[in-house]
């Protein structure tokens, strides 16, 4: 079974970057 399929919400993870902490539900918005 795989782990994520098209329409299936992508899990939030945090990322430390040169600019800061980027949190990817944040980074995307609403899209």
């Amino acid at each position: 079974m795989p782990g994520l399929l098209l329409g299936d919400e992508f899990p939030n993870f945090e990322a430390n970057t040169t600019i800061g902490t980027i949190k990817f539900h944040d980074f995307l918005g609403s899209s």
